[in-house]
């Protein structure tokens, strides 16, 4: 029947047959290594899938752990320009606060406090150079202040007063010019630079 299905003749049914006898026992002894091959191949395979798919994973992870790091030092610099904004501005306003002070015989001295009490916070957020700058201006401004009392204190009758009244004007005059020549003193550590990815935040200013 097998013949007549495959066309396969008696004889070579049977050489067909007397083959697999003779070379039996290759195949009972190859059964096992091959078998363990097969598994080795298997599971070499899945250790480079699972390699890859480890790899894959961990791009992502640094990807994310990179953007994470970006968001972070964005906003340390933002945070940082705001704090030194505020400090610059204290600045400024506290020149202006003297100013509209000299045709005045009243000062309160609480409105140059609160300014100076922020100009000494310069020292953790910019370099050494303009903390030194931002000193030498709240210096002057408290010698401003003592002017100003003393003047007060002699009244305009005094001998004193007069020379009184040119100190604070020298003293103002010195503060104005500082406050001229501050945005181009604060530019380079406040610059519209500053906020972008590239730049560094200082390490001096701490």
């Amino acid at each position: 029947m097998f013949s007549a299905v495959y066309g396969w003749s008696a004889a070579a049914l049977s050489a067909f047959y007397g083959w697999l006898v003779v070379h039996y026992d290759f195949f009972h002894d190859f059964a096992a290594p091959a078998a363990t091959i097969t598994a080795a191949a298997a599971t070499f395979t899945a250790a480079i899938v699972a390699t890859r798919i480890t790899l894959k994973f961990s791009r992502i992870q640094a990807e994310i752990a990179r953007q994470q790091a970006n968001t972070a030092s964005d906003r340390l610099r933002l945070d940082l320009f705001q704090k030194r904004y505020a400090i610059y501005q204290a600045a400024q306003e506290l020149i202006k606060l003297l100013e509209d002070k000299i045709p005045s015989r009243t000062l309160q001295i609480n409105e140059v406090t609160e300014k100076l009490i922020i100009l000494d916070e310069a020292a953790f957020y910019f370099p050494r150079d303009i903390q030194e700058y931002l000193n030498t201006l709240g210096e002057e401004c408290q010698n401003w202040v003592s002017q100003h009392r003393q003047r007060d204190a002699d009244g305009p009758g005094s001998p004193s007063w007069h020379s009184s009244s040119r100190e604070m004007i020298d003293t103002l005059r010195r503060m104005n010019e500082r406050r001229r020549s501050m945005p181009k003193i604060f530019e380079p550590v406040m610059g519209f630079s500053h906020l972008t990815r590239g730049s560094k935040v200082s390490s001096d200013a701490r």
